[in-house]
């Protein structure tokens, strides 16, 4: 099964709370971690998800959390983050990693694991998936563009610099997280720019742009002959309209229809 994320972490023990580095590999449902990158026994496996016993969907039995820690609280490391599971008693697994980037990677990456089956983990996973996992129909859009371009509307047409400032990175990652953990981000009206950012780092963090990269060209031609011939473009883009899938063509309808309604403002 091919490797979603690797990488040098720096780990607590479980019995002796020393931190040391170790080689962490994401196959699969399951986390690996090595004392060298080399090495092909792993020192210890954390199963993050299980699959049903009749192989349709997963066991609800089991779950794994997973949660970025702030720096001023224990055990009071960078860029660190928390593994709960109860495969182990609820045993809690600490880990840090080098910068906040390598975090970020590596909390999206787990979180698609984790939380898949729950609707969330969606940061990274094309939107066909994601509906699926949210058990929406494909030509629905997911959750966090509906709640997000809604709290906009809502409260922040009349805001200067929506979509250019982005507020505060502390505020902006805690509603993330709950995005990803599939729980009620409990969104304050202070919170237009954060929002406004999320929105834009979920559409950039897809697999698959909402214009997709097979029909970029189609899109290039369209606003050449804007100019000079409305005809064609009405028909180039019927075309490609046509092409694109139903949850992308959705989605790209929403937004678009959202940016206009924020331009009119």
């Amino acid at each position: 099964m091919e490797e979603s994320v690797c990488g040098w972490l720096t780990k607590r023990g479980g019995r002796v709370k020393t931190w040391k580095k170790r080689w962490f590999v994401l196959r699969g449902l399951q986390l690996a971690y090595f004392k060298e990158q080399a090495d092909l026994q792993p020192l210890g496996v954390i199963t993050l998800a299980k699959k049903a016993a009749n192989g349709l969907g997963f066991d609800s039995s089991y779950t794994c959390e997973v949660e970025f820690m702030p720096s001023e609280e224990e055990p009071k490391k960078q860029h660190c983050f928390r593994i709960t599971s109860n495969q182990h008693a609820h045993r809690n697994f600490y880990c840090y990693a080098k910068t906040s980037k390598d975090m970020d990677r590596w909390m999206e990456g787990l979180c698609r694991v984790v939380y898949a089956s729950r609707g969330g983990g969606m940061f990274g996973t094309n939107i066909e998936l994601q509906l699926m996992n949210e058990k929406k129909e494909q030509s629905d859009i997911p959750f966090i563009v509906d709640a997000s371009m809604q709290f906009i509307t809502d409260y922040g047409l009349d805001e200067v610099g929506i979509f250019r400032l982005p507020g505060s990175l502390v505020r902006l990652r805690n509603i993330k997280e709950k995005f990803q953990q599939a729980r009620d981000p409990d969104l304050q009206r202070g919170d237009i720019q954060e929002v406004a950012s999320l929105l834009k780092l979920y559409l950039r963090q897809l697999p698959e742009p909402l214009l997709t990269r097979a029909l970029y060209q189609s899109f290039l031609s369209a606003a050449d002959l804007l100019k000079t011939d409305t005809v064609a473009v009405r028909s180039l883009a019927i075309s490609t309209t046509t092409t694109i899938g139903s949850s992308s063509s959705s989605n790209s309808a929403d937004c678009l229809s959202h940016q206009k309604l924020c331009e009119s403002r």
